[in-house]
């Protein structure tokens, strides 16, 4: 059944949803990590993760997303704002105005960077946001420090397919 769910997975015919509920599967019924379908699948660990992730959007981004309405990109977007109400009327707007997967970005860096400044004021460092547009606009980790006039961008990745993939983006 396990090689049954992978050979599944590789068709090219799934949708990004489809992918998702089978590695979810893989990693439950098998009792396997995101890096061990990683593996078995030939993808990056972050490519798994963040197909699954894809499964805790709202039902109705979800459909839009299985019925090629909206991209994988809008999708990862708007899973960086926690608020399902928030995320579906940024949904609303992607449909409504054709927002490209970069405009995506810009308003979910506006949504969190309000977001940020009701939970503590006006002291949200400039670099919590720029990490966050970063993360969502790559897929990984991305954290800043600074030193001196200037600083560091640390960007985290799992393989050299990932990458890759960042560099290319």
């Amino acid at each position: 059944l396990e090689l049954a769910l992978v050979e599944n997975i590789q068709r090219h015919d799934l949708d990004v949803l489809e992918e998702a509920r089978a590695y979810k599967k893989l990693i439950e019924e098998f009792d396997l990590t995101q890096e061990d379908v990683a593996d078995k699948v030939a993808k990056s660990r972050s490519a798994v993760a963040n197909k699954i992730r894809l499964l805790g959007l709202p039902i109705e981004i979800q459909r839009a997303l299985s019925e090629g309405k909206i991209s994988e990109g809008h999708a990862r977007s708007i899973l960086a704002i926690e608020n399902p109400e928030k995320q579906r009327a940024l949904f609303e707007m992607i449909l409504k105005d054709n927002l490209t997967v970069r405009q995506t970005e810009e308003k979910v860096k506006e949504v969190t960077v309000a977001t940020h400044q009701r939970k503590i004021g006006s002291s949200v460092s400039p670099f919590q946001i720029e990490e966050e547009a970063l993360a969502a606009r790559l897929g990984t980790k991305v954290s800043i420090k600074k030193s001196g006039n200037g600083g560091k961008i640390l960007i985290d990745f799992y393989s050299r397919e990932e990458l890759e993939n960042i560099l290319g983006k």
